[in-house]
């Protein structure tokens, strides 16, 4: 079985591309993939590290506004689809998954006219455009969210199977991750990050609330991460906090995700499709920051969702401060009744069995020709 993933643009489209890939491989046997991105898109350094062959287009989004921009956009979507089909009749899959990002329409669209099963995995609670265009063809679409759902009543075909997350996730527990980063049992660990990338607004918000709360309280530790790009600023805006001190840990980046996530009892962080994954394997309950600057503002419908579940408490970036913040989080850590409901909510939410629902439901696609 040959085939061809492509996805780009966020991590949210990119790790599902690269787990579902993983899950092929361990199986189904005989199987050849291949991935599909941008040029010079940042998704193409993860797909190179899979030892796969990456195939690339050049294409871009269009903006919301009229421009210049969107007429060379558009340009560049007419020659993507040549060479999509260039890219398909080189490889010959057997099968074409998207994972989200503009592009995949391409690479879809031109699996659906050349009969070639096409598959959809939606990472968001809001699906995005891709799904919602070219869904209907497509053989499955898988979900991450039944919530999903209600945005695709005229698509039939969905089932619903969870985020694919790294393995590791699956092999830490709460116990054993406390112990490896040493947090004493009487502690209380509270994580924040502003995704890959980190958050000015929430580096300044979370610095000050670190400085004049959560490092004067003895039973908390607090790690903290930047962003590589915001460290130098965040260090020179708080001094303080950059001292030899074990309760207040700020750090570029967290490398170590798996095991930090499963020994917090709290996180403070945005609502990207893959940090909710993340989030509900790992059972942390959570303090959602919605980026205001992504598409279709998908990361607030996806905090909405599990605020709505009881798994997480949301701020919007326009009503964030200090005092909001700190007064949440000690609502929620002083509540063990309030974080348990949460953890429960998130159990529920988990997919612990994403791998064997993932496995079924391309084993079945694979099974019958295309509609």
């Amino acid at each position: 079985m040959r085939v061809l993933l492509c996805g780009g643009g966020t991590a949210g489209h990119v790790t599902p591309a690269i787990a579902i890939s993983e899950i092929i491989e361990r199986r189904f046997k005989n199987v050849s993939i291949a991935f599909a991105g941008r040029i010079d898109g940042e998704e193409n350094k993860a797909y190179l590290r899979t030892g796969h062959p990456l195939y690339t287009i050049d294409i871009s989004g269009f903006s919301r506004s009229i421009s210049i921009k969107n007429i060379k956009s558009l340009i560049k979507v007419l020659k993507s689809s040549r060479n999509a089909k260039k890219i398909i009749n080189d490889f010959e899959p057997d099968l074409i998954i998207g994972t989200g990002g503009y592009v995949c329409f391409p690479f879809i669209r031109q699996g659906q006219k050349m009969n070639i099963k096409t598959v959809m995995h939606e990472s968001n609670v809001y699906p995005g455009l891709v799904t919602r265009l070219l869904g209907k063809n497509c053989n499955t679409v898988m979900l991450s969210s039944e919530g999903t759902k209600d945005y695709l009543k005229s698509i039939k075909n969905t089932v619903t199977v969870g985020n694919p997350v790294r393995h590791d996730f699956a092999s830490i527990g709460k116990i054993e991750a406390r112990k490896k980063l040493n947090i004493k049992p009487q502690e209380l660990l509270i994580v924040s990050f502003g995704g890959s990338l980190g958050s000015p607004a929430m580096n300044t918000c979370i610095g000050t609330m670190i400085r004049d709360h959560t490092s004067k309280m003895n039973n908390i530790v607090h790690i903290h991460a930047t962003g590589s790009s915001n460290y130098e600023k965040t260090k020179a805006e708080y001094p303080s906090l950059f001292k030899n001190n074990r309760n207040v840990i700020i750090t570029p980046y967290i490398e170590d995700m798996p095991t930090v996530l499963s020994a917090a009892d709290i996180a403070i962080t945005r609502s990207g499709a893959m940090t909710i994954s993340e989030l509900a394997r790992s059972e942390t309950p959570a303090i959602l920051i919605p980026s205001p600057n992504v598409v279709s503002n998908h990361q607030l419908k996806n905090a909405e969702y599990m605020k709505t579940l009881g798994a997480a408490e949301l701020i919007e970036e326009k009503n964030l401060s200090p005092e909001v913040l700190t007064k949440l989080m000690l609502d929620i850590i002083s509540s063990s009744e309030k974080m348990n409901k949460m953890i429960n909510a998130l159990r529920i939410l988990s997919h612990k069995n994403t791998e064997e629902m993932v496995y079924k439901s391309l084993k079945e696609t694979m099974r019958y020709k295309q509609c």
